[in-house]
């Protein structure tokens, strides 16, 4: 539908706002989300590679770089429980 406020255009929209109004992160914290967004980007290249071990570790240390970066905890939690490891999601 043209011009309609509730599609996928709408929901972007919204999100950019609401990060817009977030605080800046600290020096820490920035360097923390670096951290876990190398490693995960890692973690990709690990399974691209087909070493699928070698990217859950990646996977894993990304978010024990950054545990409040929620979005990445969820994928990897999901990426855990796909590759049967859900002791290691849950933590």
């Amino acid at each position: 539908m043209f011009g309609c406020a509730s599609g996928k255009r709408a929901q972007v929209s919204a999100t950019s706002a609401a990060k817009a109004t977030e605080a800046p992160l600290s020096k820490d914290e920035t360097e923390k989300r670096i951290e876990a967004l190398a490693r995960f980007a890692a973690g990709v290249s690990e399974e691209l590679r087909d070493q699928p071990d070698q990217a859950v570790e990646q996977f894993y240390k990304s978010v024990l770089a950054d545990p409040s970066n929620e979005p990445l905890v969820i994928d990897v939690a999901r990426r855990l429980i796909r590759k049967k490891e859900t002791e290691k999601a849950i933590d």
